[in-house]
């Protein structure tokens, strides 16, 4: 289970189609990282496994409007060998 850390919030999971997670990070400072924890992605099927897009917004006080973009997921298949 993912517990709010400080700055970072909860993911919060809404079934749509697809899915929809939301975090927030309430507050960044310039050039000072700050760590999300990872986030893992269940498919139905190794065939099913495919890459997406995670939409992102940012929005700051130093800025008329919020900046947005999207990052892409790729989502490489590795065949694995059975056990002996």
């Amino acid at each position: 289970m993912f517990l709010p850390q400080g700055n970072v919030s909860a993911p919060a999971v809404r079934r749509d189609n697809p899915y929809v997670v939301e975090l927030s990070v309430d507050r960044l400072v310039q050039h000072q990282p700050e760590a999300l924890e990872p986030v893992y992605v269940r498919f139905g099927s190794m065939a099913a496994a495919k890459g997406f897009q995670i939409q992102w917004q940012a929005v700051s006080a130093s800025l008329p409007q919020p900046v947005t973009g999207r990052l892409d997921v790729v989502v490489d298949k590795v065949e694995q060998s059975g056990a002996s």
